[in-house]
């Protein structure tokens, strides 16, 4: 699987860039895609205009904060970077 923001995705339907996101992030978590990869996806989000997209980039990054929020030292971390 290639990923690349390069393409236009506007030339994709919603359910298609939604399930781009999905896929990814489902790579990602059963160790088949390097996360860097699939965070590297959702760049393209600064152009998204439909929720759909939106909604599960947003899921998909709670479950990543979520796997940290036990780490006493990284957390904090996480929560100033989501506060830029």
């Amino acid at each position: 699987m290639v990923i690349s923001t390069n393409y236009n995705l506007d030339n994709f339907s919603t359910a298609d860039r939604t399930s781009f996101i999905d896929d990814a992030f489902a790579l990602a978590r059963a160790q088949l895609l390097n996360y860097g990869k699939a965070l590297n996806l959702t760049s393209y989000l600064k152009s998204e205009e439909d929720f759909l997209p939106w909604q599960r980039a947003i899921s998909a990054l709670t479950y990543i904060i979520s796997m940290f929020e036990d780490d006493r030292e990284l957390y904090p971390m996480i929560e100033v970077m989501l506060m830029l």
